[in-house]
């Protein structure tokens, strides 16, 4: 299989977990569990997300590797709440320093500012009134 086989199929692999994450949030929305305290499943399903992303990057070859931590962490913390972006931002920090290598500090980074940047997006622009063309 060549490199451009291989970077699609990978691709496509993380965005169909991706889709069958939200296609159980969906599942717990429709049916009101969120609000339940779902807390614990919603941090288990987002975990268990990137673990499954990080066990299987997409190889860019000399520039590295790319998975979909990042996007999983901030949107669990920007719509699920800190503590799901917390168990998931911990589950992807014990998966970083497992994995090691030279990408340690930058992964660790990634991880911190995804979950930064979904809490300064919850606490600022969520509860904002920006869809103006709906009243």
């Amino acid at each position: 299989m060549d490199d451009t086989v291989k970077f699609i199929v990978t691709f496509v692999d993380a965005v169909a977990l991706v889709l069958a994450l939200i296609l159980m949030l969906s599942l717990l929305h429709r049916n009101d569990l969120y609000k339940r305290g779902c807390t614990g499943l919603l941090g288990a399903m987002f975990s268990f997300t990137i673990l499954v992303s990080m066990s299987d990057p997409i190889d860019l070859g000399a520039n590295g590797f790319f998975d979909m931590r990042g996007l999983l962490i901030g949107t669990a913390v920007a719509l699920m709440g800190p503590v799901v972006g917390l168990m998931a931002g911990a589950t992807a920090l014990a998966c970083r320093f497992s994995i090691g290598g030279p990408g340690l500090e930058s992964g660790i980074a990634l991880i911190v500012g995804a979950y930064g940047g979904g809490l300064l997006w919850r606490l600022t622009i969520k509860d904002l009134d920006m869809i103006k063309w709906q009243k």
